[in-house]
């Protein structure tokens, strides 16, 4: 009586006449184990996938961190070449604006020399004939 009684609520969920559920029932077990197997192999492929994806992105990452190091020894040896800043005596007539436009073609520059010459100038309106400036390079 047990069995007949899931025979029917199986065909009443699935709404399938009676026979088809029966039917169904007997290839079940091959079914599932199909069913089970092309997860499986789904999974795997997906697996596999994700190991490609890390294999290449940590070759990436070897190449990206020796891009780094060699970029930061061409930095070292820009820094170890590097020319030192200019120095400029000051004329009569100059000020940091008709300065920092001969240097820099820029004279809204003139705030860099001012800055590099702060231990000696007080007033960026006040600079002295025959002074001798700093002229950064930037």
């Amino acid at each position: 009586m047990k069995g007949k009684v899931a025979y029917i609520l199986l065909a009443a969920v699935w709404a399938m006449p009676l026979e088809a559920v029966t039917r169904d029932l007997k290839s079940a077990k091959p079914r599932t184990i199909e069913v089970q197997e092309e997860v499986w192999v789904k999974k795997n492929e997906d697996l596999e996938n994700l190991r490609n994806k890390i294999l290449r992105l940590e070759t990436e990452l070897r190449v990206s961190r020796a891009e780094i190091v060699r970029l930061e020894g061409e930095l070292e040896q820009a820094y170890a070449q590097k020319e030192p800043d200019k120095t400029y005596s000051v004329r009569e007539g100059d000020n940091l604006w008709k300065i920092s436009r001969r240097f820099y073609n820029d004279p809204y520059k003139w705030l860099w020399v001012f800055k590099a010459n702060m231990d000696q100038i007080t007033d960026p309106d006040q600079i002295y004939p025959k002074q001798v400036l700093e002229i950064p390079r930037y």
